[in-house]
């Protein structure tokens, strides 16, 4: 997959973090004992440097229970066998228990944390116990994030090759560097005693309302509703998209009413099946609660670090040159089915110091075709109290929708469009998609046309142009590109994509002098053009080709 980044903006400072503590006193800070590769500050496509979060801030971030400085467990009646560690004077300290409150302070001494709040009438909060919370753990049945069994469990680790966080051998690790140079991924973080970090819940949301989907006016009007402080939305938001935690009872700075009225907070998904290419690009297959399953894509570079979202399971578009239009659709995705390949990526594969810079919404699926859910999805990835995305660095991809681009500019909604033509006459497209059957080129060039004046930072739309040998990678339909945009006054920039093999399809890349002379042509004509650089194409993982045999058989 190719992502797609306009002009940067600086990400926002840890320091602004409500739940921040200065570095100084940071105990929890896990940082990097080599290089890491991804740390070199992103910047957009022109080059502008863009700051990275300090990844010393993340305080919250769920650690392993063996290193959880925070708990303060009964060591006489819950934690019967700790394992001692000595602190860094040599004293033995007593483990915590991994079924107890993890973020919980042991005493006044050690507790880094801002004290709990009170409650709206002043008096001060106890702390919820394990018969009073309803999402910390009474038992290892009802533990969302323990491991009871194999069977129950879609998110423990049965093999090496289906756990995400696990660290095998080299001969079975799927997340192995394939070579010193090229990986530019970490090895998913564990603790300094090797434990991995807990998979999130993967139960199905049975409750009316999700709240780690909700953008942030309706998060606050649902809190609102049930009589508490509208401000704690943003304090919620924070816990869960910032700082990755879900379990309530490690939410101290929520008020005690809010916490019993969470009765759960779910991560309606799991990674699986985790592949990476010798480019350093990563996939997993995305399992949904209802045994459906989608692809998500991470792609590493110098300047940025971009993960590629499906909106569908499947795709009704048909397109002839596309895996996923050849599967067929299952259904479309929910907001909390989007947010959760963002926040699973982010909170269960990356470490701290490392923020997704960018979201494509370039993998499985037509977006307009679910305009509503992506929306949603958008809104929290740019918001400033969950993962803080730029406009600018959040790309929605179209097949031509002509429909669909007109209500995403109604939305207001200032992000990048990239549109996919891949043929410039209506007699071709239709033979490559049949989408255009029912919107025309010159209805979709007005449709883009609307959505470029509609917006401040528009200032190009994004061609998707994929060269296919024999068929649309002529000099003549390079020209025939240049004269449709000059006629339609689109302002454009053209990205050139070499096609990728997929099972079963009669096409074939486009030698490199064919396009070459086809770049050459649109370059004579004064059109902004740039190509394409494949990225994780062994693993299957690039444009056109998600939608593999194992998605497909689940």
């Amino acid at each position: 997959m190719s992502d797609e980044g306009a002009a940067g903006q600086p990400q926002p400072n840890g320091a602004t973090n409500l739940l921040q503590t200065p570095s100084t006193t940071n105990l929890l800070q896990t940082p990097s004992t080599t290089t890491n590769p991804l740390q070199t500050p992103m910047s957009d496509e022109k080059g502008v440097s863009q700051p990275q979060p300090n990844g010393a801030a993340n305080l919250l971030q769920t650690p392993s229970t063996t290193t959880n400085l925070l708990q303060k467990p009964n060591t006489t009646t819950t934690n019967p066998l700790p394992t001692p560690m000595s602190d860094e004077g040599g004293t033995k300290q007593p483990q915590p228990n991994g079924a107890t409150n993890l973020l919980q302070p042991p005493d006044a001494a050690a507790n880094l944390l801002q004290k709990p709040m009170s409650d709206e009438g002043g008096a001060s909060q106890p702390q919820p116990n394990a018969t009073t919370n309803l999402l910390q753990i009474p038992s290892t049945a009802a533990n969302p994030l323990q491991t009871p069994s194999t069977t129950a469990n879609l998110l423990q680790t049965p093999s090496t090759t289906a756990n995400l966080l696990q660290k095998p051998n080299a001969a079975a690790n799927l997340l192995q560097t394939p070579s010193t140079t090229a990986n530019l991924l970490p090895t998913p973080m564990s603790d300094e005693g090797g434990t991995k970090r807990p998979q999130p819940n993967l139960a199905a949301n049975t409750t009316a309302a999700n709240v780690l989907a909700m953008p942030r006016a309706a998060l606050t009007e649902f809190i609102s509703a049930r009589g508490c402080k509208p401000a704690q939305a943003l304090v919620l938001m924070r816990y869960m998209h910032k700082l990755g935690v879900l379990d309530v009872a490690s939410m101290p700075r929520l008020s005690t009413k809010l916490r019993s009225l969470l009765a759960s907070i779910v991560v309606p998904a799991s990674l699986a099946h985790p592949e990476t290419a010798a480019d350093g690009t990563c996939k997993w297959t995305v399992r949904l609660a209802d045994n459906n399953a989608v692809e998500t894509v991470l792609i590493p570079s110098p300047r940025r670090l971009s993960l590629c979202v499906s909106s569908q399971a499947g795709c009704p578009l048909g397109c002839s040159f596309c895996a996923t239009g050849q599967q067929g659709l299952q259904r479309s995705l929910s907001a909390a089915e989007i947010i959760a390949q963002l926040w699973l990526v982010q909170h269960r594969y990356l470490p701290a110091e490392q923020a997704i810079s960018n979201v494509v919404f370039m993998g499985m699926g037509e977006p307009m075709l679910n305009l509503e859910q992506v929306l949603r999805a958008v809104a929290l990835m740019t918001d400033d109290h969950a993962y803080a995305l730029a406009k600018s660095r959040v790309t929605i991809s179209t097949a031509g929708h002509a429909d669909g681009i007109r209500r995403l500019a109604a939305s207001g909604l200032d992000v990048n469009l990239a549109v996919s033509i891949h043929a410039a006459n209506d007699e071709l497209r239709a033979q490559l998609m049949p989408i255009n059957r029912k919107y025309s080129l010159a209805e979709v060039m007005d449709a883009c046309r609307m959505y470029q004046a509609a917006g401040s930072r528009r200032d190009k739309i994004i061609i998707q142009y994929t060269l296919i040998e024999g068929v649309n990678d002529s000099v003549d339909c390079a020209r025939q590109l240049a004269d449709l945009l000059a006629t339609a006054a689109v302002p454009a920039k053209i990205n050139l994509l070499p096609f990728n093999p997929i099972p079963h399809s009669p096409y074939r890349r486009s030698p490199p002098q064919r396009m070459q002379d086809f770049y050459q042509a649109l370059s004579q004509c004064r059109m902004m053009t740039i190509f394409r650089r494949t990225r994780g194409a062994t693993i299957n993982a690039a444009c056109g080709q998600l939608a593999n045999e194992r998605v497909a058989s689940l």
